[in-house]
């Protein structure tokens, strides 16, 4: 590898390392800090959902102006998003002491800018080495990011433990924003993608394709999990705050080793890692044992990580045909989909009972393991031509659906806006006549 490139990969590595301490300590944290100040369960629900949708609506408008985000000061254009994310996502404890609105436009702010800093380093980093550098690239940013996650945690699970007091979720959030803006000097050596202008070919667009489909539905699943297993273990098995903490060391921890293990087998293993996932979430509210969380997370961790590596890979092979933008900007959509698609689905069965709402992250990623050894050539348990068939026809599928939303979407748009422009109007013309009234009131006064 030429020096100028070791540089590169060093660049991303470091960034990771820092950032995984940044990621443990602000977005972890959230459900545990909205537990403590007197949210329950649905209401952490909700106010995840939104922030979500928000990201996810942005999307598009990013996907559209892709090309324009790296043409001309790339560099400038992701330290602003990079550093706007640290610094809004150190303002949330700030927020939780004014309104339940301004808190509500803090973590929308966020989440969403999450999205285009995630595009531009992952667009930057696929275009920037070629195949096999990425996957090693991907691998160890992975492992380095879960080891100063681990440092993280563990200062969490301290600090909590270690006081009552609500000051302390301040000053974490403080820490790893500084720590997050100080990492911002490590994006200067990246280098700057270049669009495809070609048009892709068919294989790699349906390969994509159905990753993409496989990727948000386990991802919903996991976007569950990720916003109500801590919660629930604090106010339905009143597990105390540092116990809770420890779930997300122990799938830190174990993601290291998780990394490390995963990029040395060849893509058929990643079939156990699939697997193991959809019984887990079911068998976690099954354990009355806040101990016993810790265990099933670990196991948790470890098939997640093998899930998340595996489509990393298969869009970063693809971006070569695809467009390394474009298959970043999937790759981050496919994340804002599934956590509006899981938080969604968990608004509605969190109203029913409690034991639904981990029955149907189970059951998302379930529905990901079928997609996964039905169209997925790499992981199918049909012949090679059974999968490409069937990923044609789940391709055909997401593009009619999406094709009819966006046509809606767009309907549902503008006869919004025709509404809010009537309104306004009408408004409007009751406003001019009631002052005319009262003019008229005061003339004749007079």
């Amino acid at each position: 590898m030429q020096p100028k490139r070791i540089g590169v990969s060093l660049a991303y590595l470091l960034e990771a390392l820092t950032g995984g301490f940044y990621i443990a300590i602000t977005r972890s944290l959230a459900p545990l800090y909205f537990a403590a100040i007197g949210m329950d369960i649905e209401e952490i629900l909700k106010i995840n959902l939104l922030a979500y949708l928000a990201a996810l609506l942005s999307a598009p408008i990013i996907n559209g102006r892709r090309e324009a985000l790296v043409k001309g000061r790339f560099k400038a254009k992701l330290i602003a998003f990079y550093v706007a994310e640290r610094v809004s996502w150190g303002l949330i404890p700030i927020a939780t002491r004014l309104t339940p609105t301004i808190l509500l436009l803090t973590y929308t702010s966020s989440i969403t800018l999450t999205l285009p800093s995630s595009i531009l380093i992952n667009s930057s980093l696929m275009a920037g080495l070629n195949e096999v550098e990425v996957k090693r690239v991907y691998a160890y940013r992975g492992a380095l990011s879960s080891v100063s996650s681990v440092v993280g945690q563990l200062i969490v699970v301290v600090v909590l433990a270690s006081t009552l007091s609500l000051d302390k979720y301040l000053y974490l959030y403080i820490l790893a924003s500084s720590i997050g803006l100080a990492s911002t000097i490590l994006l200067l050596p990246i280098p700057t993608p270049n669009p495809l202008n070609r048009k892709p070919r068919e294989e790699f667009v349906v390969r994509v394709s159905s990753t993409l489909i496989y990727l948000s539905l386990m991802l919903s699943s996991s976007s569950i999990m990720g916003v109500v297993w801590a919660p629930y273990l604090m106010i339905k098995l009143k597990a105390p705050e540092y116990i809770a903490a420890s779930l997300g060391l122990t799938q830190t921890l174990t993601s290291i080793a998780a990394s490390l293990y995963w990029v040395k087998k060849p893509a058929s293993s990643y079939r156990l890692a699939v697997l193991l996932t959809s019984p887990i979430p079911m068998i976690s509210y099954l354990l009355l044992d806040p101990l016993a969380h810790i265990a099933i997370a670990s196991l948790y961790a470890f098939s997640l990580t093998g899930v998340n590596l595996l489509a990393c890979f298969i869009f970063a092979e693809s971006s070569r045909d695809i467009d390394p933008i474009k298959a970043s900007t999937m790759l981050a959509t496919a994340y804002a989909l599934s956590q509006v698609l899981g938080l969604s689905l968990a608004c509605l069965s969190v109203k029913v009972a409690l034991w639904v709402l981990f029955a149907v992250a189970s059951l998302l990623a379930a529905a990901s393991s079928i997609v996964a050894f039905t169209a997925i050539p790499e992981l199918t348990l049909l012949p090679k031509s059974y999968a490409w068939m069937y990923s044609r026809q789940l391709y055909y599928l997401a593009l009619t659906s999406y094709s009819y939303t966006a046509i809606a979407l767009k309907s549902s748009i503008k006869l919004t806006t025709k509404l809010i422009g009537l309104t306004l109007l009408a408004l409007l013309a009751y406003t001019l006549h009631r002052v005319l009234h009262y003019m008229v009131i005061l003339a004749s006064s007079g």
